[in-house]
């Protein structure tokens, strides 16, 4: 009994965009079906956030003390508790949306924290 494939393969084999699938895979699902999309500059080396998930987003090491951080989720509050679990200080480079938005979380901590 032998395998056959009726009419021939089904699809012609190509490389993967960039060369690497595993990265490819990675960056496709954890992009996948996000709402809220932002970029943000994270004040840690890549190696800092080597616990983080594929579906957190895709890191790009900037330099020794930073990177770059391509995120988003169904919700501007999920991006943001994303952001605030790892620890570290953050620049939103885009979009404006996330800026205004972490404003408002801000506010609303603060009057957490003073008992309001």
């Amino acid at each position: 009994m032998a395998l056959r494939t009726p009419n021939g393969p089904r699809f012609a084999p190509r490389e993967a965009p960039g060369g690497d699938v595993l990265g490819f895979v990675e960056a496709g699902r954890a992009e996948a079906g996000w709402r809220r999309r932002a970029t943000v500059l994270l004040h840690t080396g890549i190696g800092a956030l080597h616990w983080m998930t594929p579906e957190w987003g895709v890191a790009e090491a900037r330099d020794e003390h930073t990177c770059i951080l391509h995120t988003g989720a169904y919700s501007w509050d999920l991006v943001a508790s994303r952001i605030g679990a790892l620890g570290v200080d953050f620049e939103v480079v885009d979009p404006p949306e996330l800026t205004a938005h972490l404003r408002g979380l801000a506010r609303r901590f603060a009057r957490a924290a003073d008992g309001a």
